[in-house]
């Protein structure tokens, strides 16, 4: 099936995102990319040596051979390209998290509906099969009830990371989706019947460092450890009856095809590796959009997108209000 896409903006994502994907996807095509930026998109373009139309916003979204249209700006904006996007008649891949509200993003699935298009978010960490798996033996608990699972994050600023310092920006907005995500699908935890159970942060508008937890209707907890700082950390963790399993480096696979590693130590001492083929992340990202997504499975994804930008809401709102009853220094 042919994948035919625009990307609106030249964002520092875009090359491992989608370029190097297209051209790893038999069908896929790059056709345009559209910066408000007077030679940003042709400077892109240049520097990775891409074949493709350089146009303004209104030029890219108006374009016939143009199916998807991605979108890696700043969060903030993502209600408003997509907004347009859709009004265009275009599928959308919309960059993590899909909006800064859990009732804007019910609008645009809404308006997708409508018009028979597709919103996805693209939380490139779903589209391989370490969580079906882990998922399945949750399920099935196989080393017993699962009790507690946590993802440990942290990355530097480069230079040009400007935009996650600004509102809505900031560490748990950018890397708390890749935190529930994985409690969705692998834990199988319903993020709508959770509970906050803590919240603390560095700042309450743009935090660079957080410490959040959830527990579960069933009493499963879920917590999040994150700062913008390095060394270099992407961890998760899932304490069972019986066991531990970690998955201690999960945004390896979307450099380039990297094997996923599942760790598990058992409570009776053995150890065991579960490894997956090579695969990268940005590649079945784009062969979903090719694929599944334009079947029964996006609504129900973009649901669970929904659940998360809904906790974020009110993991923030925790925030400030704890922000607010802090007594001032000197006080």
């Amino acid at each position: 099936m042919s994948l035919r896409i625009g990307v609106l903006g030249a964002a520092e994502i875009s090359p491992l995102a989608i370029f190097r994907a297209v051209a790893a996807l038999p069908g896929a095509e790059l056709v345009a990319i559209g910066s408000r930026r007077p030679g940003a998109a042709q400077a892109q373009a240049r520097q990775h040596g891409l074949d493709c139309a350089c146009l303004g916003y209104p030029e890219l979204l108006a374009r016939a051979d143009i199916d998807w249209v991605y979108v890696p700006a700043a969060n903030s904006e993502h209600h408003a390209c997509c907004e347009a996007a859709l009004r265009a008649g275009k599928h959308v891949l919309v960059e993590k998290p899909a909006t800064l509200s859990a009732l804007e993003l019910q609008a645009l699935i809404a308006s997708a509906t409508a018009r028979g298009l597709c919103l996805v978010e693209a939380v490139m960490t779903r589209h391989h099969p370490w969580q079906a798996w882990l998922a399945e033996r949750v399920r099935a608990r196989t080393w017993g009830r699962l009790l507690r699972h946590s993802t440990r994050l942290r990355h530097g600023l480069r230079e040009g990371d400007h935009f996650r310092l600004r509102p809505g920006g900031g560490v748990l907005w950018d890397d708390g989706v890749y935190w529930l995500q994985a409690a969705q699908a692998a834990a199988g935890i319903a993020l709508g019947a959770c509970a906050i159970e803590q919240a603390q942060a560095d700042a309450a508008e743009v935090p660079t460092r957080v410490r959040v937890g959830l527990v579960a209707a069933d009493g499963v907890a879920t917590d999040f450890d994150a700062q913008f700082a390095v060394p270099r950390q992407a961890e998760h963790a899932f304490e069972f009856e019986r066991a531990r399993v970690v998955l201690a480096d999960f945004f390896r696979a979307r450099i380039g095809r990297h094997k996923i590693h599942l760790d598990i130590a058992h409570a009776s001492g053995e150890r065991e590796r579960v490894s997956f083929d090579e695969q990268n992340y940005y590649l079945n990202q784009l062969a979903y959009l090719a694929g599944d997504a334009r079947d029964a499975d996006w609504p129900a994804q973009a649901q669970r997108s929904v659940e998360r930008i809904a906790m974020l809401e009110a993991l923030h709102r925790r925030l400030q209000s704890a922000a607010l009853e802090r007594p001032a220094a000197g006080a």
